[in-house]
């Protein structure tokens, strides 16, 4: 994924690069799209933090219905684009993982 925003590079490269690499691919689309929101930093390293919880977030399916049932109308726009994906392709996804 290219990030051409130098604005988005720079908070990227402030972020905890060590926690950074340790998240999986969904959870860091999330966060990619919370970068874009132009979400608080605290807010953004809180999530971070949760997402690192393999008690709470053991794969990344489970990032993913995260992502699906909690992101807000305008963050689950941006994290289909970044999938290549529709909304209702990644609702139809969660919904099939939550009964496996």
């Amino acid at each position: 994924m290219i990030i051409d925003d130098e604005k988005i590079k720079q908070r990227i490269a402030n972020l905890d690069q060590s926690k950074v690499q340790k998240l999986d691919h969904v959870a860091w689309l999330v966060i990619l799209c919370f970068l874009e929101a132009n979400l608080d930093d605290v807010y953004i390293e809180s999530k971070i933090n949760r997402f690192l919880k393999k008690s709470e977030f053991p794969s990344k399916f489970h990032t993913l219905q995260w992502a699906v049932q909690n992101l807000d109308s305008e963050n689950l726009s941006r994290f289909a684009e970044h999938t290549n994906l529709s909304i209702e392709e990644l609702r139809v996804t969660a919904k099939v993982f939550s009964h496996i």
